[in-house]
């Protein structure tokens, strides 16, 4: 097939991707204010002004918002968050090149958990994540731990792999694999290079590539390493050689031959401009690798998952019992990776074990803390935790920008606070003297967490604190703080203007976009009557079952207010949320800010 700029950007494929991303982006670390709704009330159009743009040239990418994800000891990884129409373009050429790219690999090498791509080969393709994963943890258990053994067991890492993938050599390997338009393919490379971290100004040495949560990096990753793959082809054909993006396992029959296979491993890495992470490369023996699998604790975790999936009960004695005798256990390799289920586990199963031991983890396994804060929203309020968290926030602990991003975003605005007034200033005051640095506190580390703060002390309520921020908004430049800015007090009648006025001068088309939309619902919200209703609907999750509202949508309501021609529709709409966040079956964990968010909108309409 030939994938010309005019056969991959049309409409239809911009529209197919743009519904994939659409539904990743409320997962992403770094999210728009109002998820893109901004966007999605005029896709048609933004879509067709964004296909004129590529097939005509003038089509220009934004550099990537750049966040630091935590890795440990202080080291982290930079992640890309990419502008929508960046993002759609990147995610459209990738994946309308990958079947091209990926169609002679073999099934013992993976990249993705849940490869989501706007174009599957065969309608409902797409496997869930949990399947996905268990299938290559299978694979790895029948070669490391094969009925009548191997001697040796080979892991070996590619250092800094994503960063530094060479652009020639990757467009080579496009090139040579699709057959796609030179236009199609500078296109894709222009990209890449605009969207990659320059810490301090460094020059532009052609090679990287963003790390971004869409998969379409993935995609031209796992392409890349098809020569090494292919130097493993036999090993592979007798079961002893897998790949998950660049963890490589590879069984031997004695260490003389891991050796060998370590080795080769390393040339044709380096025949790819690569390089092994020489302190995660391991000849292991046999019965030490069985180990390392904790197939005991895995199996049982699998069938615990399998219980809570099925609605069926769980013996919480045993669970706790299994629990504590691993938390004894000696930290041997993957231990954290077990730990990450434990904690799952018990979300799933409502098991509080391990709250006590929450916080330690977090500053222990700084990689798994969105797992064990997910766990503890999950937990009813205790003010323990809270103070905790407080603690945490304003210790040098906090030293990684995800986990204080995730602390905002995935614990604090989504726990089950109580509107209690003690409780609340507690919660404001710690986060405004947060957001300022001052009273012993750290500033934020980026401007996004700033934004997120701002969200949190709109939803907990109080003049007073959207007047501090508005002080600062009229003169920050930050244009991830402005954004989120720009949401809550445009959606605070007392300084509406402050945050329209601020905005009016800034380029920037994203905060535009969005200005653009608070106006129209402003004046006429029945003409975005379907977005709003969807986005302001409570969710409810499963295991543990829980219906709350999301945060972002606290501002629509406000201001879709506004317009008294929508005010029918409006008190049915906040009366039918009222409802369902009230009828949610455990009062213990109820969203009771925003039930409290939502009465108080109703009063006063």
């Amino acid at each position: 097939m030939r994938y010309s700029l005019e056969s991959v950007f049309t409409l239809d494929n911009l529209k197919r991707v743009w519904h994939v991303v659409s539904e990743g982006l409320r997962k992403d670390l770094a999210r728009d204010p109002v998820d893109y709704l901004a966007y999605e009330a005029n896709l048609d159009s933004n879509l067709k002004q964004l296909r004129h743009a590529v097939v005509t040239g003038s089509f220009r990418p934004r550099a990537a918002t750049i966040l630091r994800s935590a890795k440990k000891d202080g080291l982290t990884r930079p992640l890309s968050f990419l502008e929508v129409e960046d993002l759609l373009i990147l995610k459209c050429i990738c994946d309308c090149l990958q079947p091209d790219l990926h169609k002679n690999f073999p099934e013992y090498v993976d990249f993705s958990r849940a490869l989501r791509t706007a174009f599957p080969t065969k309608p409902g393709e797409y496997e869930g994540w949990f399947a996905h994963w268990l299938r290559h943890q299978n694979r790895l258990t029948r070669i490391v731990a094969k009925e009548d053994g191997w001697k040796v067991i080979v892991f070996a890492d590619i250092a800094n792999f994503f960063p530094s993938i060479n652009h020639a050599m990757l467009r080579q390997t496009v090139s040579s694999c699709t057959g796609a338009d030179e236009e199609v393919i500078n296109l894709l490379f222009y990209l890449l290079e605009v969207m990659l971290p320059r810490p301090r100004y460094s020059c532009d040495c052609r090679q990287g590539l963003p790390q971004e949560s869409h998969d379409a990096s993935r995609i031209l990753a796992h392409s890349f390493l098809y020569s090494v793959d292919q130097a493993f082809k036999t090993e592979g054909e007798e079961g002893r050689y897998a790949r998950w993006v660049d963890d490589i396992v590879i069984a031997a029959d004695d260490e003389a031959q891991g050796r060998i296979y370590l080795a080769r491993l390393q040339r044709e890495a380096e025949s790819r401009g690569l390089s092994l992470n020489t302190a995660k490369c391991r000849i292991v023996r046999g019965p030490d690798a069985v180990k390392e699998l904790w197939r005991g604790e895995n199996e049982y975790l699998d069938g615990i998952h399998q219980r809570t999936e099925q609605g069926q009960a769980i013996d919480v004695g045993e669970f706790e019992a299994r629990l504590a005798m691993f938390l004894e256990k000696q930290r041997i390799e993957n231990w954290d990776r077990v730990l990450r289920r434990y904690y799952t586990e018990s979300r799933r199963a409502e098991i509080p074990y391990l709250e006590r031991f929450a916080w330690t983890h977090v500053n222990e396994f700084p990689s798994e803390a969105r797992g064990i804060l997910a766990y503890l929203r999950s937990r009813p309020f205790s003010r323990l935790i809270l103070e905790q968290t407080i603690a945490f926030l304003k210790s040098s602990d906090n030293s990684y920008p995800d986990i204080e991003i995730l602390v905002y975003d995935d614990l604090l605005m989504r726990w089950s606070i109580p509107n209690d007034e003690t409780v609340c200033d507690l919660c404001r005051g710690s986060a405004l003297d947060h957001f300022f640095g001052r009273g012993g506190w750290p500033p934020p580390q980026t401007g996004y967490a700033m934004g997120l703060i701002a969200l949190w002390c709109y939803k907990l309520g109080g003049r007073a604190a959207m007047h501090e921020m508005s002080k600062c908004f009229k003169g920050s430049d930050d244009l991830e703080f402005l954004r989120y800015g720009l949401s809550c007090l445009a959606a605070t009648d007392d300084f509406k203007d402050t945050a329209f006025s601020r905005v009016a001068s800034l380029e920037d088309i994203s905060i535009r976009r969005l200005e653009k939309l608070f106006r129209d619902i402003e004046h006429c919200a029945t003409a975005h009557e379907q977005l709003i209703r969807a986005y302001v609907k409570p969710s409810t999750t499963q295991h543990p079952r829980r219906t709350s509202l999301e945060p972002r949508a606290l501002p629509l309501i406000r201001v879709s207010r506004r317009d008294p021609r929508f005010l029918p529709q409006w008190h049915l709409m906040c009366e039918g949320v009222l409802g369902a966040l009230q009828d949610a079956p455990d009062e213990g964990v109820r969203d009771y800010l925003s039930i409290a968010f939502v009465r108080q909108e109703l009063k006063s309409a």
